[in-house]
């Protein structure tokens, strides 16, 4: 998200504006992340279901090389547990969301989600979680 910001006369601070800057300034702001630890059922251990649940949940898209059998780089990556990738946006206001599901062998899964709008976050944990668990 790109933000405008106007410097006032005179003021030179280093933080909003630099020696010599225009009267408009952007300063760029940031998405939010939150990120959650969850024990995987053993009927959704495996990608299809994975995939299945999180795309009906949430209504995401699956993101090209999120896991590392769609990769289709020259040289094949080191093996490891399989990460999933989703991203959309928002209907109304267009805000973008990205959902990472990480999955490990032994120990708790982990479910990230970058939104911009802490709420839209907060409720995708809780809708993604409760569809990945159950």
């Amino acid at each position: 998200m790109y933000e405008s910001t106007y410097c006032q006369d005179g003021d030179q601070s280093s933080l909003f504006c630099p020696p010599n800057a225009s009267p408009l300034v952007g300063q760029l702001m940031g998405m939010n992340e939150i990120t959650e630890k969850l024990q995987l059922p053993e009927r959704c251990q495996n990608e299809h279901a994975i995939v299945q649940r999180v795309t009906a949940a949430a209504n995401l898209s699956r993101v090209p090389c999120g896991s590392d059998k769609e990769c289709s780089s020259p040289a094949p990556p080191p093996p490891g547990p399989p990460v999933h990738r989703f991203a959309g946006r928002t209907v109304t206001s267009g805000s973008l969301v990205l959902v990472t599901v990480a999955t490990k062998e032994s120990g708790p899964s982990q479910l990230t989600i970058n939104c911009e709008k802490m709420v839209i976050g907060t409720m995708l944990v809780k809708d993604i979680l409760l569809a990945l668990t159950q």
